[in-house]
């Protein structure tokens, strides 16, 4: 597990990276003295460091001495670290820290060229009702019953934030999750022509294309339905974990995946 766990975050990694939708980047990298920790080339634990800071300061820092696994077109920040024993997940911290000063984003130099003229994007990012906050998936064997649940997502850096996941989460799961809710347009965009060329669905899409008598909606929906076929298979994940929800966590709101 612990191969195919560091294989995903190379791959990742490297597949962001020629699609600009990642723009600086560390390589995974072992560390300990049984290569039980996958972390990032220049691993500092800034965030960590800085804990009790405001996350301005938080996420500058940790962009000036690029203390991350990469960093997304639009500045964000993405950290992916495990712990093993043996072959065993036994902890994890999966982050996303968004840019805190997108609204000065658009001052920068190549500002146009990392948002591939997509300015609806844009627009969505800098919209005055949005409000930036950090995401934090984390896996440990810490464990009080729907207070601190064994895997949890906490929002917004707040302590009593832990809401409860099925299971430990792989980086393809992650990093899908992260493009779908936050980045869905320059995603699809950047893997439109990739997913028409495709052999599996070449034959589909040019038959919906040439579908006589049917409804231009449901066309449409069939289409976005392949779409989106593609682009989940695009990070899919085999690794199989074992579910680490209790009975209580499962009657409150949280995140199950299969």
């Amino acid at each position: 597990m612990k191969a195919e766990i560091f294989k995903q975050i190379r791959e990742v990694t490297s597949l962001l990276g020629s699609k600009s939708i990642q723009i600086s980047q560390n390589f995974p990298k072992y560390e300990g003295t049984s290569n039980e920790n996958i972390i990032w080339e220049q691993y500092k634990d800034i965030a960590f460091q800085y804990k009790n800071e405001p996350y301005e300061i938080i996420f500058d820092e940790t962009k000036k001495v690029k203390d991350y696994n990469f960093r997304m077109f639009d500045d964000a920040i993405i950290q992916i670290k495990y712990l093993f024993y043996r072959d065993n997940i036994v902890k994890h911290t999966l982050s996303y820290l968004p840019n805190p000063n997108i609204e000065g984003f658009k001052d920068e130099p190549d500002y146009e060229e990392r948002f591939f003229d997509s300015t609806k994007l844009f627009a969505d990012m800098v919209d005055k009702k949005i409000v930036v906050f950090p995401i934090r998936f984390d896996y440990s064997d810490v464990f009080t019953d729907c207070e601190h649940p064994f895997v949890h997502a906490t929002f917004g850096n707040y302590d009593s934030c832990r809401i409860p996941v099925s299971a430990p989460i792989s980086p393809n799961r992650f990093i899908l999750f992260i493009l779908r809710s936050f980045y869905f347009e320059k995603f699809a965009e950047v893997f439109d022509e990739d997913f028409k060329s495709d052999e599996k669905y070449k034959l589909a899409i040019e038959k919906l294309q040439s579908g006589r008598g049917k409804d231009e909606r449901l066309r449409q929906k069939e289409y976005l339905k392949l779409k989106n076929e593609y682009l989940n298979g695009i990070f899919v994940c085999n690794l199989k974990f074992d579910k680490t929800i209790s009975e209580n966590e499962k009657k409150i709101i949280h995140f199950n995946f299969e």
